[in-house]
């Protein structure tokens, strides 16, 4: 038979009156551990986090259906608090996936978020990065941003970090098939990806009061690829990584979440998971219609990525 917290992993949603009728939820309202109340890093008003919003706006179930249990969302509710992290504005994840020891749950803060984080320093006085790439006879070149032009190959990327009160600037180059992954958008936009990674790590060095601990959610693919991971691990990741996120995270809290109506954000995982489903042009079409509005800046490899999908249709036909 199975117990209450398997029958709870299994269930689709969580209703308010099912997370207050828990025998976790009355042991925490009689510590008064139901919420946590901060006002986010860049922000004026305080925000509050309790156990129903995370579990229904921003954990993520494992492949399994395994959900974080109430000491893994207070444990993520603390760490946005400390961090002074917003869920709802994609300062931070809560990210779940299926390992050998069952189910594990991380929070992941976004390369954004450490940036602003970073800049409030009085030491910071910048940070400059680019990408690493070969040519014909493998000379390896160093070069500022993203581009790549044809013909060359992306090796890596490296990254800069300048402080007022060092002598040198705080320096690291990574390899691109460390980090790379198949996904649609990857391959699509492969070298401001690993840049971004690189920008992750270097940030870390360089301020470790400020984002000792903080690891990007580009960095989190890494777990594909470290020698400890089985190949079900690996799967098991994949998976989740694509389907972290499907539901947007509402710009704002209310007071009633339940009545809240939730605004598309812009999400890769979402967009990489549902262009790779698409099985038709139409389908294709549909999630770029979708996508390319909401994703600012990035619409142009949205449209270019659906494009690519379209012609690999085309040539399968």
């Amino acid at each position: 038979m199975a117990t209450a917290q398997q029958q709870r992993n299994q269930a689709t949603t969580f209703t308010e009156q099912q997370v207050e009728n828990s025998p976790e939820f009355h042991k925490l309202v009689s510590k008064n551990l139901t919420g946590v109340e901060y006002t986010p890093f860049g922000q004026e008003k305080p925000i509050k986090l309790d156990f129903y919003q995370i579990k229904r706006l921003v954990s993520a179930r494992t492949k399994s259906g395994a959900v974080a249990d109430d000491d893994e969302i207070w444990r993520f509710m603390k760490r946005c608090e400390a961090l002074r992290a917003n869920p709802y504005t994609n300062d931070i994840y809560l990210i779940g996936y299926d390992s050998k020891d069952g189910p594990k749950f991380s929070a992941v803060t976004s390369i954004s978020y450490m940036l602003k984080r970073a800049e409030v320093n009085p030491n910071f006085r910048g940070i400059v990065s680019g990408v690493i790439v070969a040519d014909k006879d493998g000379k390896l070149t160093e070069r500022e941003g993203d581009f790549v032009a044809n013909g060359e190959n992306l090796a890596g990327a490296w990254c800069k970090v300048y402080r007022s009160d060092r002598d040198h600037p705080f320096y690291n180059c990574i390899r691109r098939d460390v980090y790379a992954k198949s996904s649609p958008l990857w391959q699509a936009m492969e070298a401001h990806m690993v840049v971004k990674c690189c920008r992750a790590d270097v940030l870390r060095t360089a301020f470790p009061s400020e984002l000792s601990g903080m690891y990007a959610d580009e960095e989190f693919q890494m777990l594909l690829h470290t020698p400890k991971a089985t190949q079900s691990e690996k799967k098991e990741a994949r998976q989740t990584l694509a389907d972290l996120m499907q539901k947007p995270l509402a710009a704002t809290v209310s007071n009633e979440p339940e009545q809240q109506a939730e605004t598309l954000t812009w999400n890769e995982y979402a967009f990489n998971a549902e262009l790779k489903s698409a099985a038709t042009v139409e389908a294709v079409n549909a999630v770029q219609d979708k996508w390319e509005p909401v994703a600012g800046e990035l619409a142009g490899l949205v449209a270019e990525a659906c494009d690519a999908k379209r012609l690999a249709m085309k040539g399968g036909a």
